[in-house]
């Protein structure tokens, strides 16, 4: 009469096939305290029969597994919430076993092009790497990391997606290994960040010009013989503003162009 109206039905539907397979009962069901308050109980029990093999009474124990049911549930909802963070952070994180299997989260196929429902192993990563940054035999920077006896792992590289597309990722972890520096696994995060590097890598070029274009101004304020001055400011235009050549032109007062 404690069993929760909306799960009597299923529980005596259960304990009816219990009887009629002579099978032991084992259920979970919601339960009504006294006072209005809902419970989580596990019920087991056993039936005893008659010469006829009736079923005539039933043995059991009925054991509170609210706080267990409550844990999962939190559980269940912390999980979903990491999701969802990771998703909004485009992060995904990933695990790594010592035979080149990996373990990673939902949001590791949103970041690589790798298919769901193939084996995960390392080298599944290294396929949809840049070919650039595969390094001589595929030896990548985590490959390396792993060789080396490193304890921590920090790289970025590029994948390709099949449509063309090119990303930037961000991948750190740690490297666990046993006394005798053998790796017993390796934990870790990948990041999108082909929006900030190309952000950076703007800035990177405007200090770069905002400086070459202090350096000629004071070349033209330091240097009084024009052909110096030209020199400098092709100099200037290579070393700090990163070009690969410099040179200056001046036009005539009859239209042709001359290159000193």
């Amino acid at each position: 009469e404690r069993v929760h109206p909306e799960d009597l039905d299923s529980v005596n539907a259960e304990v009816d096939r219990c009887a009629a397979s002579r099978e032991p009962f084992e259920r979970e069901f919601r339960v009504v305290g006294p006072d209005g308050s809902g419970h989580w109980g596990l019920g087991r029990g056993e039936f005893d029969f008659s010469e006829s093999g009736v079923p005539v009474r039933m043995r059991g124990v009925v054991q509170d597994t609210t706080l267990r049911k409550t844990g999962e549930a939190a559980a269940r909802e912390n999980e979903e919430r990491f999701r969802e963070a990771q998703r909004d952070a485009g992060i995904g994180s990933w695990r790594y076993l010592p035979d080149g299997t990996l373990v990673w989260s939902d949001q590791m196929y949103e970041l690589l092009p790798v298919p769901r429902g193939v084996p995960l192993e390392y080298d599944r990563v290294v396929d949809v790497m840049h070919p650039d940054d595969r390094g001589t035999g595929r030896v990548t920077e985590f490959a390396r990391a792993l060789q080396s006896g490193a304890r921590d792992y920090r790289a970025d590289y590029r994948v390709v997606w099949p449509d063309g597309r090119v990303r930037v990722m961000h991948s750190r972890g740690t490297i666990h290994r046993d006394v005798d520096g053998r790796v017993i696994e390796a934990i870790g995060t990948v990041q999108d960040v082909t929006e900030r590097r190309q952000a950076e890598s703007r800035i990177r070029q405007l200090n770069r010009v905002y400086a070459m274009l202090g350096g000629i101004s004071e070349a033209l304020v330091r240097e009084k013989d024009p052909e110096t001055v030209l020199n400098a400011a092709c100099r200037i235009t290579v070393n700090t503003g990163g070009f690969r050549m410099a040179w200056i032109g001046l036009r005539a007062d009859g239209g042709a162009l001359h290159v000193p």
